[in-house]
C-alpha cells in the first residue's frame, strides 16, 4: 500500500534485485500518472487473483484500459501488468515469453533475440 510517499523502501522492495526494483518503480510511477493519484493506484493494487481474471474477461474496462497504457508506456505486456510475469511464462497460455530486462546483442540469432 502506497501511503507513504513515493516509494520508501519496504520489504518486497528488498527482495527485488536493482533492475526489477526499476521496472516496479517505473510501473508505479505510470499508474500514478495516468490515475492521478496515489490512493487510485492503491486501489488497483489490491486486486485479487479473480477480479484479475474478470479484467482478462474484460469485465473491468477501465482497469484494463489502464494495463494497456502502462505496457505501452513501459517495456511490460498487459499480462505483466496486470497479474505479472510467472518465470518467463505467461500465465493463461504458458507459452515462454521474452525478457523485458534483456536487451538483443547485435548479430545474435534470432532465437537469441526471442
Amino acid at each position: 500500500m502506497i501511503t507513504r510517499g513515493p516509494f520508501l523502501e519496504s520489504p518486497m522492495e528488498l527482495s527485488l534485485d536493482a533492475q526489477e526494483s526499476k521496472g516496479v518503480r517505473e510501473c508505479l510511477y505510470t499508474m500514478r500518472e495516468i490515475t492521478g493519484s496515489w490512493a487510485a493506484v492503491d486501489n488497483l493494487l489490491f486486486l485479487g487473483k479473480g477480479d484479475a481474471e474478470k479484467i482478462w474477461n474484460g469485465t473491468y474496462d477501465a482497469t484494463c484500459e489502464m494495463a494497456y497504457r502502462i505496457s505501452k508506456r513501459t517495456n511490460y505486456t498487459v499480462d505483466d501488468v496486470i497479474i505479472g510475469d510467472r518465470n518467463g511464462r505467461c500465465t493463461h497460455c504458458r507459452r515462454p515469453q521474452p525478457d523485458p530486462h534483456k536487451t538483443p546483442k547485435p548479430g545474435a540469432p534470432p532465437e537469441a533475440k526471442a
